[in-house]
């Protein structure tokens, strides 16, 4: 037999959970992106739905939220509502694909209350590059390290329909309890942009660093650096400035016009010597100033 819900830190109230003396909740750090999903947190609720209280605690509770993509573009990251002491941690990440999900993380971190109040806390995943269309499944995958964390959300007990359609599981197949609670949250997506990749460098041979999902037709720009990871402002002409993810002194590589695809491909030589050393890269797409995603390439 299941234990009882109170048993497993599981709460509803029609009341603001607060944690400290603040009424509202403190938001900590800001969103980036256009707000795409919102599974309501208990601050947001209105009756008849019923705020609700998580255990976000206990390190041998493992939860998941399915979440559906709703617009295509980069998952930024996605807002959470924390109760708890000052210190209290949980560990997230982030799986591809429905609940249960056991495929390996494509995202993880570690978030850390700093206030005595309830919070609105900004979970930054724009790093990971997850890249999302409509309807796409993923799970945010929440887990306590006995630090006294909690999560916040809703209840709406059947046949009432939940404040968000996807589910929630706990420790396993099967929605949680009778399929009427909600952990919740805001995820952002923003726009998909060029990203760089490169083959293995390895001195004195051949190396391709490719843009893809540049402008078609307009030039790419590629630098490097081998002092580190920036960032440093450079002025681009009709650019004006822009910051890369390069430490000074960046140095050009070479401009090259994407084709139709959007692909621009810089084939040169690794210097010899360079066993060892690591070379940051990025790129730029002149036609939107839009810098690529930074790369830290070790040489082979």
């Amino acid at each position: 037999m299941a234990a009882p819900l109170a048993a497993q830190g599981v709460t509803i109230s029609q009341t603001l959970p607060t944690t400290g003396a603040s009424p509202q909740p403190v938001h900590v750090g800001r969103a980036v992106g256009t707000l795409d999903q919102v599974s309501p947190f208990a601050s947001e609720v209105v009756p008849p739905i019923w705020g609700a209280g998580f255990n976000g605690t206990t390190s041998s509770m493992v939860w998941q939220t399915d979440i559906r993509a709703g617009m295509a573009g980069v998952l930024e990251g996605f807002e959470i509502e924390a109760t708890g002491v000052v210190g209290a941690q949980i560990n997230l990440r982030i799986r591809l694909g429905g609940g249960w999900n056991v495929t390996p993380p494509v995202w993880s971190g570690t978030i850390t209350k700093s206030t005595p109040y309830t919070e609105i806390i900004w979970v930054d995943t724009s790093a990971a590059g997850i890249l999302l269309n409509p309807g796409d499944l993923f799970v945010i995958e929440w887990q306590g390290n006995d630090t006294g964390f909690g999560m916040t959300g809703s209840f709406e007990p059947p046949p009432g329909a939940p404040a968000y359609p996807e589910l929630i599981y706990l420790n396993g197949p099967g929605c949680y309890a009778d399929c009427g609670w909600r952990i919740g949250f805001h995820t952002y997506m923003g726009p998909v942009g060029p990203t760089l990749t490169s083959t293995p460098l390895v001195a004195g041979a051949q190396a391709l660093l490719t843009v893809a999902g540049a402008t078609p037709y307009r030039p790419v720009g590629f630098a490097s650096s081998l002092v580190g990871s920036g960032p440093t402002s450079v002025p681009l002409g009709p650019c004006g400035s822009v910051t890369l993810d390069l430490s000074a002194p960046v140095r050009i590589l070479g401009i090259l016009r994407a084709d139709a695809n959007g692909y621009a491909i810089l084939t040169g030589t690794v210097p010899a010597g360079m066993t060892g050393r690591t070379i940051w890269l990025q790129a730029l797409d002149l036609a939107t100033c839009t810098p690529t995603n930074g790369l830290a390439e070790v040489v082979g």
